[in-house]
């Protein structure tokens, strides 16, 4: 029987025990899990070797895949989730499953559901960092345009380098379309800040001439895959995100590495943005709802 608590970063070790390789989507990143919680609402639960964690999204109680390991059965932890939802009359909703896991499910009692907006973009570190080729012709060009055009520094983040970074993300804010996942995204980097420390996460700033001009924050997860879970710059400083992605590969990224870096969201320019980079593979996610029985 499932018994949930709140989420701690002490429970960064229990999540971690059940990765596997396969486990690539950012569902199985927890620094990306945990800075995303802002509210400090997300729920975790231990039971038959598996772990659990759900979180009530605009009032929606959505759970991410079992954590079940190597060793585990999805079925019967999707059935421990079943039988928590009924005894405390939720009506649960799975997201971030595989198609493998997704397709287990009975479709008679389960809507199943797959959009291409949640798909995640996986990289090779090599060709992020090396840009080799002609496919990476242009992308080549732009980081040496930035490296001859301006005066320019990347570096580690600091303590000191917090007003820097905070002054560029709301330069950036003032520029983004209103949305409640915006001013979540804010106090989501706030945390990264925060506790970049504590979850060993990999923040890179790009200053030209002592002004943040871009950041990336990434998480290099225990099965060995790097995620990218922010990454800003000011488009004013032509080539800022080519540089900095490079340059944050260079530094952080392991060679041989596969990298996350998240979904779309359906935004167009940000999807003709990721596919320019030739992801390896695109991680295709399922949903899964209970359906409603007359």
């Amino acid at each position: 029987m499932l018994e949930f608590r709140t989420l701690t970063l002490a429970d960064a070790d229990k999540f971690r025990a059940k990765l596997t390789a396969e486990n690539i989507a950012w569902e199985y990143n927890f620094a990306t899990v945990y800075l995303w919680n802002v509210n400090d609402s997300m729920q975790i639960a231990e039971a038959d070797g598996a772990v659990f964690l759900y979180n009530k999204v605009y009032c929606r109680d959505i759970f991410m895949p079992p954590y079940i390991g190597a060793d585990g059965d999805f079925l019967p932890a999707a059935e421990l989730v079943k039988e928590y939802c009924n005894r405390n009359d939720i009506r649960y909703f799975f997201r971030g499953l595989s198609k493998e896991h997704a397709t287990m499910l009975d479709d008679g009692k389960h809507l199943i559901g797959s959009s291409r907006n949640d798909y995640d973009y996986v990289y090779g570190s090599d060709d992020l960092k090396y840009l080799k080729g002609k496919s990476y012709h242009s992308k080549r060009n732009f980081v040496n345009r930035f490296k001859e055009t301006y005066d320019y520094e990347f570096a580690d983040y600091t303590a000191d380098d917090h007003d820097l970074v905070m002054e560029l993300f709301d330069s950036w804010l003032s520029t983004a379309d209103e949305s409640s996942s915006i001013r979540m995204e804010r106090a989501a980097v706030l945390r990264a800040l925060k506790l970049h420390s504590e979850l060993d996460l990999k923040i890179g700033l790009l200053k030209v001439k002592g002004k943040c001009v871009g950041f990336s924050v990434s998480s290099i997860e225990s099965n060995g895959i790097v995620h990218t879970i922010f990454e800003k710059g000011d488009i004013n400083y032509v080539g800022i995100y080519q540089a900095l992605n490079q340059m944050s590969a260079e530094r952080y990224f392991p060679d041989g590495a596969l990298v996350n870096r998240q979904e779309d969201m359906g935004i167009e320019g940000l999807r003709k943005a990721k596919l320019s980079y030739f992801p390896r593979l695109l991680v295709e996610k399922y949903f899964a709802e209970e359906k409603q029985i007359d």
